[in-house]
């Protein structure tokens, strides 16, 4: 009979082992994604600043372009009417 008995206190240890390893298994996992989250985000606010400047610079490029083809426009439409001034004389 002390022997059951002694098994049976030996499995209930091993069962309390066992949740405790499990609930210390779970803070883990639950830090672990903490972790992941949060190093996550960083990246993710890192990469996205790089993106937004990048696309503020294409987009000032894009203007500059813009103006620099409206320019030249304006200059190709004064040599057009010099030169038909000229034709006409």
């Amino acid at each position: 009979m002390t022997k059951k008995r002694s098994k049976i206190n030996e499995l209930e240890e091993l069962k309390l082992d066992m949740r405790k390893i499990s609930n210390d298994m779970e803070e883990m996992c639950g830090i672990l994604n903490l972790y992941m989250y949060e190093d996550l985000n960083y990246r993710m606010n890192t990469e996205f600043n790089i993106i937004k400047s990048q696309h503020e610079k294409t987009m000032l490029d894009m203007n500059k372009m813009i103006q620099s083809i409206i320019g030249s426009m304006q200059y190709s439409k004064e040599l057009i009417e010099d030169n038909y001034s000229y034709s006409v004389i």
